[in-house]
C-alpha cells in the first residue's frame, strides 16, 4: 500500500476555530505506523485543546481506526502493512499527529489490531483513548487488581460522571476486577449504567449518599469530569479522615480547592514507577567508597578551600563568577551534599550546611534566592537555582531539620517564578531555555512532598516552563535530529544542554499524563547513541554534536549530567536500557576523564587519544584547544564546580523503592551498604552488597528485615548462559528474569537472606566505523593503555598546588591493529584492589590481543586519524594487553582489525 503526498485533515485555526485544509501527510519516526483513517470518535479533549491549548496548524483529534499503509522500520512486529487497527495519539499536540485526517501516523505501542467481523470500524475507534485512560487510573495509579484473574470483593469504587465514555469503559473494567461501583449520571441514563454493571447510580443527594451506600468506607474515586465541583464532591465523598488515606484520580488538573479539604488525600501526578531512598540510606563501601574518599581529599573536596569560583561565590555573599547564569557555587553546592553525607565527612557537611543556611538566611523578600538584583546589570535567570534546588532537596532528605526552611523559601521562590514566566522572564539566557526539565524535577518533588495546598500553582509553573522553552521531543525526533556531526551550533545540540533535556520525556509524563512519552523517550534515546554514541557509554558532543569519528570529544559536565538523567528516566519509565547505559557510563567514561588521584580532569575526552595537551591543529570545532589538557579548569570551568554530582549521584540511586513502598529495585551494581524502612508494609531492610564488580563477576547480596518483602535484581543484558543466582541454601540456577523489565525477583523473608550472584558474561566486538572495533566485556569497554609521560604547565593558584595543568604525551608505540579472533578474557588474580583503581596498571583483570602495527597517520600533530581499513601489518604480531577504558588516560579503544 502506499500514502499521497498530501491529504485533508482538521487544523486549529485563530479565533478557537477549526479548517479543513491540506497539509503533507506525515512522515514517520521508526517506531511509528501510518494509517489510512476510517472512522474517528470524538473527546471532550479535542474541543478543549482546540480552545485552550493547540497553536494554530496544529492537527486535532485522539482515537480513530484504520488500516496500515505504512511502518517505520523492518522492526516493528506487532502489526504489519494491511491491518485493520484502532489507534490512540495525542492530537493537538503536534502539526502533523492528529486523527482527524485522511491520514494518521501513531506509536506502534498504542496501536492495536481488530476484526471487523468482530468489531465494526467505528466501535473500534471508541476504544482508545477512554479504555486507556481507565487502565492508567485504576491499574497504575489505584493499583486495584487486574480484570478477570480477581476475586469479588466487598469494597467500593467511585466513578464520578457515570455516563461520559471513560465511565462506560470504567465500570466494566472495575467491575471484571471484582470492585463494586458507585456511580452518578442523570437520570435518563440510569438503565444504561445499570446494565454495565453499576451497583448504586439513582442517588442525587451525591455525597451524603455515596457515604451512606459505601458505609463511610470509600477510598477510590475517580473523576472523569475533573472540573472544580466534581473533584470537590469525590474528595468530600472519601471514608472520614484519620481512617485511611484516600486518593482521587482525576482526568485534567489537580483542583486547589479539592485538594486544601483534606491534606491526606492524593489529588496526583502520574507516578514515577520507582522513588530513590533519602540521601544517605545508601553508602558506599569497599572500592567506590575509595573513589568519592579521593574526591574529598581531591579537587571536589579542596574546591571551598581554595578556589574563588566557591570561597568568594556570589552565592554566598562575593562577587566571583564566570558568566551572568550564576551557576558556578548552586553546581558545587548541588555536587558536595551527596558526597558530604555518603561519606558522613563532618568538614563538607559543615561547608553544604553554611551554604545553605546563608542562601535562605538572604533570600530576596519577593523569592528570589541567590543574588541578582534584576536590573541591567545583575539580570535574573532561573537556570542557575535548579542545581541550588537539587541540593536543597538532598540536603533536606539527609537533614531533616532543613525541611521547613527549605520548603519555605522554595514555594516563596515558585510563586515569583510563576510571575516572572507569566511576565515574560526569566528564561531569556545563554541556555536557551533548553533546562527546563531541570525546574520541572524538583517542582514534582515539591508537589510529591511537601504541596502545602500549592497544586495547582506547581503544575501551572511547570506548564508554563515548559511552554516558553525547548521542546525537545520535536527536537529529538527522527525527522530532525542530525545523524552526523552539526556544524550549525543550535544551542540544543549542545551536549550538556541535550544531556539535561533527556529527562524531559519523563517530566512531562508525569504532568500531562502523556503515555506517548514513554515511547518518544526510548526512540530519543536510541537515535541519539545511533548516531553519536561512544563504546564507553557516552554520546559525542566537544560542545556540541560530533558524530561517531572516535577523535572528536565528550565534556565532563555531559558525562556526569548523562548519568543523573539516565537515573532519572529508569526511575519515571522502568527501561532497563537507561540502568545499563548509566552503569557503563560511569565504570567507563567518568573516571577516564579523572585522574586517578582526582585533583584534576580532561574537558573533553577521546576515544582514541593519543596525547592530552594544547591541540594543534584543533579537532573540535567549538571547544578550545586546551581542552585536552588535564588540570583545574581546562577549557573553561563549569566542570570544575559540576563534576563532584557524578559518583555520589549514581551511587544515590542504586538501590530504588517501588512507589507503594513494599519492594526494593537494585539497579547498579558495586559495593553498598543500604538502611531504609518500607512504609507500605512496614518493614525495617538492611542490605549489604558485598563486591568487587565490575572487577569481578561476583555479587553477595545479604538482607536482613523484620518483614518479608520482594527485592528485585536487573539483570544486564550481556550476560552469559554461564550467570548464575543462588538464594540462601538453594542450588545456583540460571537466572530468570521479566522479559520486559529485566528483573529477576527475590522473595526475602522476616531474618536474612544472602542471594549470591555470578554475573558472567562473554567478550563483545563492535562494529565502528572504517572498519574499526570496539571490545567489551560487561559494563567494561577495554582500550589499549598507552604509556605517558606527564609535563606540569602551569599553577594558577600557587596556595593548592595539587590543582596545576598537565600534558600527557605518549612514550609508545599506539598505532595497533588487533585480531579479534584471538581475544581472551584474563580474570582479576587478587581480591585486593589497588587506590586509585582507575589508573594504569592498577585494573586487577585485561582481555589480551594479538595485534601488530600498521601505518596509522596522525591528523594533526596532537590527534590521530580515524582508523585505517584494510590493515597489513608492519611488522610482527605482538601480545597486547587491553585494561577498563576508565583506567586509561591515553588510549586506543576503537581498532583497525588485521587483514588476512
Amino acid at each position: 500500500m502506499s500514502a499521497p503526498q498530501t491529504m485533508k485533515a482538521l487544523t486549529v485555526q485563530e479565533g478557537k476555530k477549526v479548517k479543513l485544509e491540506d497539509v503533507p501527510v506525515p512522515t514517520l519516526d521508526s517506531n511509528e505506523v501510518l494509517i489510512r483513517v476510517h472512522s474517528v470518535a470524538q473527546n471532550p479533549t479535542d474541543w478543549k485543546h482546540t480552545d485552550f491549548v493547540s497553536p494554530v496548524g496544529n492537527i486535532i483529534g485522539c482515537d480513530f481506526s484504520g488500516t496500515v499503509v505504512k511502518l517505520g522500520s523492518d522492526s516493528i512486529s506487532r502489526v504489519k502493512v494491511g491491518d485493520t487497527v484502532a489507534a490512540f495519539v495525542h492530537g493537538g499536540n503536534y502539526k502533523d499527529r492528529g486523527a482527524f485526517a485522511q491520514y494518521a501516523r501513531a506509536d506502534s505501542d498504542l496501536v492495536w489490531k481488530f476484526s471487523p467481523s468482530t468489531l465494526s470500524f467505528e466501535e473500534a475507534a471508541t476504544m482508545n483513548c477512554a479504555l486507556w485512560t481507565s487502565i492508567q487510573a485504576f491499574y497504575y495509579h489505584m493499583k486495584l487488581d487486574e480484570p478477570f484473574s480477581a476475586s469479588p470483593k466487598n469494597e467500593w469504587i467511585l466513578i464520578y460522571g457515570g455516563s461520559t465514555s471513560l465511565a462506560l469503559f470504567s465500570t466494566q473494567l472495575v467491575k471484571l476486577s471484582g470492585y463494586k461501583v458507585v456511580t452518578t449520571t442523570s437520570p435518563k441514563n440510569f438503565n444504561l449504567l445499570k446494565s454495565l454493571g453499576a451497583d448504586v447510580y439513582k442517588d442525587t443527594d451525591i455525597v451524603q449518599q455515596i457515604q451512606r451506600v459505601t458505609g463511610n468506607s470509600l477510598k477510590f474515586a475517580f473523576d472523569t469530569i475533573s472540573e472544580a465541583n466534581t473533584q470537590t464532591a469525590c474528595v468530600k465523598s472519601l471514608a472520614s479522615q484519620g481512617t485511611t488515606p484516600g486518593k482521587v484520580v482525576v482526568a485534567l488538573l489537580p483542583n486547589k480547592d479539592a485538594q486544601v479539604l483534606r491534606n491526606d488525600v492524593v489529588i496526583q501526578l502520574s507516578p514515577k514507577l520507582y522513588t530513590n531512598l533519602n540521601l544517605g540510606q545508601i553508602k558506599p563501601t569497599g572500592w567506590l567508597k575509595d573513589q568519592l574518599q579521593l574526591q574529598a581529599d581531591g579537587l571536589a573536596g579542596n574546591l571551598n578551600l581554595f578556589y574563588p569560583l566557591v570561597t568568594e561565590s556570589s552565592w554566598t555573599g562575593g562577587t566571583r563568577n564566570y558568566s551572568d547564569l550564576n551557576e558556578a557555587g548552586s553546581y558545587w553546592f548541588h555536587g558536595i551534599v551527596p558526597l558530604a553525607y555518603e561519606l558522613e565527612d563532618t568538614r563538607l557537611t559543615k561547608a553544604v550546611k553554611d551554604f545553605m543556611d546563608y542562601v535562605l538566611n538572604t533570600q530576596y523578600p519577593d523569592g528570589w534566592l541567590g543574588n541578582e538584583t534584576g536590573d541591567r546589570w545583575q539580570p535574573r535567570y532561573l537556570w542557575g537555582r535548579y542545581p541550588f534546588l537539587f541540593g536543597g532537596i538532598m540536603l533536606v532528605e539527609a537533614d531533616p531539620s532543613y525541611t521547613d526552611r527549605f520548603v519555605t523559601a522554595f514555594h516563596k521562590f515558585v510563586e515569583l517564578s510563576n510571575q516572572m514566566l507569566k511576565n515574560g522572564t526569566g528564561t531569556n539566557d545563554w541556555t536557551g531555555g533548553t533546562r527546563w526539565q531541570d525546574y520541572s524535577m524538583a517542582l514534582q518533588w515539591l508537589h510529591d512532598y511537601h504541596p502545602n495546598g500549592k497544586e495547582e500553582l506547581l503544575v501551572d509553573t511547570m506548564q508554563r516552563i515548559k511552554a516558553v522553552s525547548t521542546n525537545w521531543r520535536d527536537v529529538m525526533s527522527e525527522a530532525k535530529f542530525p545523524t552526523t556531526s552539526v556544524s550549525q551550533f543550535r544551542i540544543y545540540w549542545h551536549g550538556v544542554n541535550l544531556a539535561e533535556g533527556l529527562k524531559a520525556s519523563g517530566t512531562t509524563y508525569r504532568f500531562t499524563h502523556d503515555t506517548t512519552e514513554k515511547t518518544e523517550a526510548a526512540a530519543a534515546w536510541d537515535r541519539l547513541y545511533k548516531y553519536h554514541g561512544r563504546p564507553s557509554g557516552i554520546f559525542a558532543a566537544d560542545e556540541y554534536l560530533a558524530g561517531l569519528d572516535a577523535v572528536r570529544g565528550t565534556e565532563l559536565c555531559l558525562v556526569v549530567e548523562s548519568i543523573y538523567s539516565s537515573s532519572y528516566l529508569y526511575q519515571v519509565f522502568g527501561d532497563a536500557k537507561y540502568a545499563e547505559r548509566a552503569e557503563k557510563q560511569a565504570y567507563n567514561s567518568l573516571p577516564a576523564t579523572i585522574s586517578g588521584g582526582k585533583f584534576k580532569y580532561l574537558f573533553a575526552i577521546q576515544q582514541n587519544q593519543i596525547s592530552a595537551r594544547d591541540m594543534s591543529p584543533n579537532p573540535f570545532p567549538a571547544d578550545g584547544s586546551y581542552s585536552n589538557v588535564f588540570g583545574l579548569e581546562p577549557n573553561y570551568p563549569c566542570c570544575t564546580v559540576n563534576h563532584p554530582q557524578g559518583f555520589p549521584k549514581f551511587i544515590s540511586h542504586a538501590v530504588v523503592a517501588s512507589v507503594d513502598q513494599k519492594s526494593l529495585t537494585q539497579i547498579y551494581f558495586g559495593p553498598l551498604a543500604v538502611k531504609t524502612t518500607l512504609s507500605g508494609i512496614g518493614a525495617t531492610v538492611s542490605v549489604n552488597v558485598d563486591t568487587n564488580y565490575p572487577f569481578s563477576d561476583n555479587v553477595k547480596i545479604t538482607i536482613t528485615t523484620n518483614k518479608a518483602f520482594d527485592y528485585y535484581i536487573r539483570v544486564p543484558t550481556w550476560v552469559n548462559k554461564q550467570a548464575t543466582i543462588k538464594v540462601g541454601s538453594a542450588a545456583a540456577k540460571a537466572f530468570s528474569p521479566d522479559s520486559t523489565t529485566h528483573l529477576q525477583k527475590v522473595s526475602v523473608k522476616s531474618g536474612t537472606t544472602v542471594v549470591s550472584l555470578v554475573l558472567s558474561a562473554d567478550i563483545t566486538i563492535e562494529s565502528r566505523p572504517q572498519g574499526s572495533v570496539a571490545i567489551h566485556r560487561g559494563p567494561f569497554n577495554y582500550a589499549l593503555d598507552i604509556p605517558r609521560s606527564s609535563t606540569k604547565l602551569n599553577t594558577l593558584y600557587p596556595v593548592e598546588p595539587r590543582a596545576s595543568d598537565y600534558q600527557f604525551d605518549a612514550t609508545a608505540s599506539w598505532n595497533y591493529a588487533i585480531d579479534p579472533s584471538t581475544l581472551k578474557f584474563n580474570p582479576a588474580s587478587s581480591v585486593t584492589l589497588k587506590k586509585p583503581i582507575f589508573d594504569s596498571g592498577a585494573p586487577p583483570l585485561s582481555i589480551s590481543v594479538k595485534g601488530c602495527l600498521v601505518n596509522w597517520e596522525l591528523a594533526g600533530t596532537t590527534f590521530v586519524k580515524p582508523p585505517p581499513q584494510n590493515s597489513t601489518c608492519t611488522g610482527g604480531t605482538v601480545d597486547l594487553n587491553l585494561i577498563p577504558f576508565g583506567a586509561t588516560k591515553l588510549r586506543i579503544s576503537e581498532f583497525p582489525v588485521i587483514q588476512a
